[in-house]
């Protein structure tokens, strides 16, 4: 059932019933009723960010409540956090494989995929904000004008790279065992990139050392940094029973 909701623009919220909506705590509850509130204020990047903070609370009081993975995904998508909104979508396919929007969320995450894919591939600056997003180490990769070489870039202030003692200009030899040469910045990325929380194993060789290094970093479990994509969404956020 649809309700529809004005101030000052239109808004669609899906209530939904049975087990989506059972037993979920009231505090998560209220995270929801607040991140949806934040959008019918403004549709203001602002507003999208604000409703990010109170939706991931809601996900992480109710981690089952497949609602609150989409309602996520949906502001996710907004501020361009690519990845974040396709694992969210996702989440929210394995809680709610029946749901009758299920395929337009598989179509969405599609085009989510194909958006990314095109942007990492025609955008040397947007494929370092892939690093910045879930799944990330929070540092850009750069081809070098001469060598050709790998070099770590735009290593972003509290992020698992710099954490980890990683600089830019690094050279980057090898991610889990695999060899850089050759290969392309899109491709290297989509070997550094993975499951967020996961850690991934890089040799780095830096100025002035004898022999490289072998560095574990821990990938992004959230976005740092700035996103400059607002794709479309899918349908609005949705509000639990």
């Amino acid at each position: 059932m649809n309700i529809k909701l004005a101030l000052g623009l239109t808004v669609w919220l899906t209530l939904v019933s049975g087990a989506w909506g059972a037993d979920i705590p009231e505090e998560a509850r209220r995270h929801s009723v607040r991140g949806r509130t934040a959008l019918e204020m403004g549709q203001s990047m602002g507003a999208y960010r604000e409703a990010r903070l109170e939706f991931a609370k809601a996900v992480e009081l109710a981690p089952n409540w497949a609602d609150a993975h989409y309602n996520l995904a949906h502001v996710q998508a907004k501020l361009g956090d690519l990845n974040g909104a396709i694992a969210s979508y996702s989440r929210y396919l394995e809680l709610a494989p029946r749901a009758p929007d299920a395929q337009k969320v598989r179509d969405e995450i599609v085009k989510l995929e194909y958006q990314k894919e095109r942007l990492e591939r025609e955008s040397p600056f947007l494929r370092h904000q892939a690093m910045l997003t879930e799944g990330g180490i929070g540092a850009g990769i750069k081809l070098d004008a001469e060598s050709g070489a790998p070099r770590l870039a735009l290593i972003a202030a509290g992020s698992p790279a710099e954490q980890a003692g990683l600089q830019a200009g690094d050279r980057l030899l090898a991610v889990d065992g695999k060899a850089t040469t050759g290969l392309r910045e899109d491709e290297i990325i989509k070997l550094v990139r993975g499951e967020p929380g996961t850690a991934v194993r890089l040799s780095i060789q830096r100025d002035g050392w004898d022999r490289p290094r072998e560095f574990s970093v821990p990938r992004l479990r959230a976005p740092v940094g700035r996103f400059l994509m607002s794709p479309p969404l899918a349908d609005p956020p949705r509000a639990g029973q």
